[in-house]
């Protein structure tokens, strides 16, 4: 089977666990209102996710959205050199309203998405930390122009 893994440091398809029977998808939904889903990285999950969000009726973005999507934009082209994720989460409080868990989440779709994108993955980690798309992103890496 074929894996996806990003310059060899993270494995994201991983078939053992990703044998889905009898799952009970009323949990993972639950998750996903309570604290914006909790198993970001798992197939099942985004699968979920992405049918119920094809359901929502969206609006076109204000302008205020749009510039908040600007600030953060410019809060990430602010990060220094060696800034790790969980320090440009705390600063995006100044730019967005939100908890730590949804600035958490914004992060982590602005990394799936390629926009906060690791210029490398050969790089220590924190020891304890939730971040699967952005945990090899460092401020000097600030953000892709071409995916924002």
């Amino acid at each position: 089977m074929p894996k996806l893994i990003l310059e060899g440091k993270r494995e994201f398809y991983r078939p053992e666990i990703f044998k889905y029977e009898n799952e009970d998808l009323n949990v993972l939904n639950f998750e996903r209102i309570k604290w914006s889903g909790v198993r970001h990285s798992d197939l099942l999950y985004n699968y979920l996710d992405l049918k119920l969000f094809e359901q929502e009726n969206i609006s076109e973005p204000t302008e205020s959205d749009i510039q908040t999507f600007k600030d953060i934009l410019k809060c990430i082209n602010d990060s220094e050199p060696g800034e790790y994720p969980g320090k440009l989460r705390d600063r995006l409080k100044d730019v967005m309203k939100g908890s730590k868990n949804e600035r958490h989440t914004i992060m982590e779709i602005l990394g799936c998405s390629e926009i906060l994108e690791p210029k490398s993955y050969d790089r220590p980690t924190t020891g304890r930390h939730d971040w699967v798309f952005v945990e090899y992103w460092r401020g000097e890496d600030k953000f892709n122009n071409k995916n924002s």
